[in-house]
């Protein structure tokens, strides 16, 4: 079963504003989940900001990869380079910003390797940070990190994470591990 984490605090707030037009409690303009995403709060900016993300348990280490996704609507061509801290130590951050193409609010997701994730050390000390890249106003609606569970064990574990939105499937991940 995946483990969903959503933005519950500012750690860096940066130059973004929510759409209320300030930058009070950015992260609860962004932290209603992506299957049930709440395209009319936002929030808006340039360059980086960062977040503290709701506690998660230790997932089994064979399993311990993870799913970024940001909703993101952009109106002009821009790029987005995000990064996991715990605390202050990097853990992850995508060697190549993904280039979001103006239009409609679209989910982009980046993949956190278990060897990176394994790096963590405490679950509850985690924090997203985004990095706009184009020079160009970007807005975003929702922020999640999803770390895959384990389902499984003795000889193997599998792990599995299934996305729901509006009663469709719109994401399948499945890690076997074989042991032998």
């Amino acid at each position: 079963m995946a483990q969903i984490s959503k933005p519950s605090a500012d750690s860096n707030k940066g130059t973004w504003l929510n759409s209320d037009s300030n930058n009070t409690t950015l992260y609860n303009y962004i932290n209603q989940g992506i299957s049930s995403p709440q395209d009319s709060t936002y929030i808006n900016g340039q360059n980086t900001a960062k977040f503290k993300i709701d506690s998660l348990n230790d997932p089994d280490p064979s399993a311990n990869s993870g799913l970024l996704t940001i909703r993101i609507q952009n109106g002009s061509f821009a790029s987005m380079l995000p990064a996991l801290y715990q605390d202050t130590t990097l853990i992850w951050e995508d060697a190549f910003a993904k280039s979001i193409s103006p239009g409609s609010f679209t989910d982009v997701t980046w993949s956190i390797p278990t060897s990176d994730a394994n790096n963590i050390t405490d679950w509850s000390d985690l924090y997203i940070q985004i990095d706009e890249q184009g020079g160009s106003n970007v807005t975003i609606s929702e922020i999640q990190l999803d770390f895959l569970g384990t389902a499984g064990g003795g000889g193997g574990a599998t792990s599995d994470f299934i996305r729901f939105e509006n009663g469709c499937i719109t994401d399948i991940k499945a890690i076997v591990d074989i042991r032998i």
